[in-house]
């Protein structure tokens, strides 16, 4: 599952004086992602990660993390998960 076939972007920049904010949300149908960094917006769906891969992996027990590659260091703070009732399409 990549977000983009693009191994980075650039001009992008980073720093501790950068702030995103980014957001993982499960529809019916599948996964999305989006961040913000000032007035830029993206919002890219997930391909081939079906709604219900959580449920599969463990129906009973699923875990949320952060996980940085290629030497990127990142700083994670204000996380709020938030749950609702689901009517997921089973993967195929």
């Amino acid at each position: 599952n990549r977000l983009s076939r693009v191994d980075y972007v650039e001009g992008v920049p980073y720093g501790t004086a950068e702030t995103y904010r980014m957001t993982l949300t499960r529809t019916n149908d599948g996964f999305k992602v989006s961040y913000r960094n000032g007035e830029k917006f993206v919002e890219q769906a997930v391909k081939g990660a079906n709604a219900n891969i959580v449920e599969m992996q463990n129906s009973d027990s699923q875990y949320v993390g952060f996980f940085a590659s290629r030497n990127a260091k990142m700083t994670v703070s204000n996380v709020d998960l938030q749950l609702a009732a689901a009517d997921t399409v089973d993967a195929p």
